[in-house]
């Protein structure tokens, strides 16, 4: 069990308490590679028609001593895929040292091979499966790779590193919903796992006609979750958005995002995106942590407040993405207790 006192729980005690009272940030999805080894058609990241040049070493570490300055103390390493990297192990020791809080969100494709460098400096890992009969043909990835993915969460589970499944069902891999979780437990026992429909960011994005075709018969997904969790109890769902798409985006959940407030989203470029990496209505290039201070006081002075309720207004984006429940008091609790527990 970790020291309920070291200085990574009091962080995250302090940043959490500040970020319930006024928009201070706390979160930070750090998106370092736009690459990735899948070619899953769901995925925004597969989707680009750009691909530019991934910060450098020397600008990653920048960044990551740029939030610790300005007070955050949940650090979400994502991509593409992160594991990618050569420079990954450097990267996430200095989270570490800045006494962050690493979830690292990641296909699972390189997690073995890099273990035995990078598993003390992560937290939490978000592992993601999206097909068990289709591997191949749904990620465009091998068989082997798919093998590599398992003894990678076997060693996570071993190592008592908490960890999450995400599974992320499209028309693709709706037919063997109940094959993905009846495989998940059967092969890694009481495991965290996080489910839901593919989405459209928002329905007032033009760029989504083009991924209509991939969603899901949500009536379908709906009863077939049903009855996957009358067996299972370790799965969770977005039950919120689930409503929301029945409902033909017309009646918003309980649920609350806080991009651009309470968390930062700053993609491969080295680039803070406000308010968020699907709706950017304004870039900021960050070079030091003056960059990041002068930035969260600019956007307040910016008048974009009729923009981004125009695009937000019905986004669909989950909490794995913008994890809002982090600034509920029962949120805020279990992660707690999930840090100090191992």
């Amino acid at each position: 069990m970790r020291n309920l006192f070291s200085l990574t729980t009091l962080n995250l005690i302090k940043t959490t308490c500040m970020s319930m009272i006024k928009d201070y940030p706390m979160f930070c999805r750090l998106e370092l590679t736009s690459k990735c080894s899948f070619r899953c058609e769901f995925c925004h990241i597969h989707r680009r028609t750009n691909i530019d040049e991934d910060m450098t070493t020397e600008q990653a570490l920048k960044i990551i001593d740029a939030l610790a300055y300005v007070g955050v103390s949940f650090l979400y390493v994502t991509g593409g895929e992160p594991l990618i990297r050569d420079d990954i192990e450097d990267i996430l020791k200095y989270a570490k040292k800045k006494n962050m809080y690493v979830l690292l969100g990641t296909n699972g494709s390189l997690f073995k091979q890099k273990f035995d460098k990078i598993s003390k400096y992560v937290d939490n890992i978000h592992f993601s499966i999206q097909s068990v009969k289709n591997f191949e043909s749904i990620t465009g990835s091998t068989k082997e790779v798919f093998e590599d993915i398992c003894n990678g969460i076997k060693l996570a589970l071993k190592s008592k590193i908490p960890i999450q499944i995400n599974v992320i069902i499209d028309k693709n891999n709706i037919i063997e919903m109940f094959d993905i979780f009846k495989f998940i437990n059967n092969s890694f026992p009481n495991v965290n796992i996080m489910t839901g429909p593919m989405e459209l960011i928002s329905p007032n994005n033009e760029d989504n006609n083009q991924m209509k075709y991939l969603l899901p018969d949500i009536n379908l997904f709906n009863k077939q979750l049903f009855q996957i969790k009358e067996i299972y109890n370790n799965i969770n769902a977005f039950d919120d958005n689930i409503k929301y798409i029945k409902n033909k985006y017309t009646s918003k959940g309980k649920e609350f995002c806080k991009a651009g407030k309470n968390i930062l989203v700053i993609n491969h470029k080295g680039e803070l995106e406000y308010p968020c990496e699907f709706i950017r209505l304004k870039t900021m290039k960050i070079n030091s942590r003056f960059d990041i201070k002068n930035s969260l006081k600019t956007k307040k002075e910016l008048d974009i407040t009729t923009q981004q309720a125009k695009y937000c207004k019905n986004c669909l984006v989950s909490c794995y993405l913008q994890p809002s429940y982090f600034l509920t008091v029962s949120g805020f609790f279990k992660i707690i207790f999930d840090f100090i527990k191992y």
